[in-house]
This record gives structure tokens, C-alpha cells and sequence, in this order.
């Protein structure tokens, strides 16, 4: 498997995001008390928010919640979920769907970090993952 064969894009047809929810039921085996419902996702995207899907062969295979938040009066992302299917796991999938986020996240802001507003992004845990280390 390689990258190359993965697509990733937003998800937001109520088709995909059923197969979200049966996607974190085998990747995390919990309680359906615990999974993500549909109208989590759709309250998310209403909210600002987004999630990414990893498709092979138009198969989803992974996915990635980003949920809109404010850190005092900054707006930010938290990644509430990341999940791929087992026998899709350890190909660098996630990876992927990771990096997709934070372009997508980014995309969305006027970023300088030289600006208050932008201060959160350059803790060391955010400059860490833009230095890819």
C-alpha cells in the first residue's frame, strides 16, 4: 500500500459519516454510549469545524475530527478523533490525515505568528509538529 492510493478529503455527506460511526465501533470497541455520533459531526461542521477522511478505492478507511474552539478570545481546532481501521493502520495513514488537518486548520486562519492572536501556535508542542520532529 502506498500513499499515492490514498485520497484524502472533507467529509460531509450523512453516507460518510454513518461509516465514520461504524468506523470507531471496530477501531475503539466501545459502548455506543462513548461513540461519536452522527449529529456530533454535523453539529461540529455547523459549528466551523471538519473532518477528513482517508479513501482507498472510495472505501473510507480513516478519519480525522477537527472540532472548533477558543483558547480565551483565539479561535482554534481540537483534534477530537483519529481513527483508521486496523488492517489499514501502521501504513502512514494517519500520518497523513494529520498533516491534511493542520494544512486544512491553518488554511482557515490569517496565520503571523508574530501576532498575539496567533501566540498559542507557537508553544513548543505546535512548533514541534510543524517542524515534522
Amino acid at each position: 500500500m502506498t500513499n499515492n492510493k490514498i485520497e484524502i478529503r472533507e467529509i460531509s455527506q450523512v453516507e460518510d459519516l454513518k461509516d465514520c460511526v461504524v468506523l470507531q465501533r471496530e477501531v475503539f470497541a466501545l459502548p455506543d454510549l462513548e461513540i461519536s455520533p452522527v449529529r456530533h459531526f454535523i453539529v461540529t461542521k455547523n459549528a466551523g469545524g471538519f473532518t477528513l477522511g482517508a479513501f482507498i478505492e472510495e472505501k473510507l478507511v480513516g478519519f480525522v475530527l477537527s472540532v472548533p474552539m477558543f483558547y480565551g478570545e483565539e479561535r482554534s481546532f481540537y483534534s477530537h478523533m483519529t481513527a483508521v481501521l486496523p488492517q489499514f493502520q501502521s501504513l502512514g495513514i494517519g500520518a497523513k490525515l494529520k498533516w491534511t488537518q493542520r494544512e486544512r486548520a491553518l488554511s482557515l486562519f490569517d496565520f503571523a505568528p508574530t501576532e498575539r492572536k496567533n501566540r498559542i501556535r507557537q508553544r513548543p508542542a505546535f512548533r514541534r509538529m510543524a517542524s515534522g520532529k
